[in-house]
């Protein structure tokens, strides 16, 4: 899903996420997100930030995959007073799933894939 603009009514996850202008993605209810390619792409980095200063604290669970084979398996605290820079700079992958451990929303800016 993505957002325009950077304010919903009492969301400081979604405006302090929001560090690239005027859009950001976030998880729908919590659900798990996905992006992929048949063909292999370099996943180098993305902002992630809490939607909620409710889900304080939540976890966010990023996998990679080259084809069938899970390469990168990532966990890390989300916030929603501040975004954080999540680098995990890999050359070659072809899925990646980002979700959260108690199924709040995340908020997703500054992707940065390479080819």
């Amino acid at each position: 899903n993505a957002m325009a603009r950077d304010y919903t009514k009492d969301s400081q996850g979604y405006v302090n996420g929001n560090v690239s202008g005027d859009h950001v993605l976030y998880t729908s209810s919590g659900l798990p997100a996905e992006f992929s390619c048949e063909r292999p792409f370099g996943f180098h980095s993305v902002m992630l930030s809490a939607a909620w200063l409710a889900s304080e604290g939540e976890v966010a669970l990023i996998e990679s995959w080259l084809g069938e084979q899970l390469i990168a398996s990532d966990q890390i605290t989300l916030s929603a007073l501040t975004p954080l820079h999540y680098a995990p700079m890999l050359k070659a992958v072809t899925r990646v799933r980002l979700s959260t451990k108690h199924y709040w929303q995340m908020v997703v800016d500054d992707l940065v894939l390479t080819r």
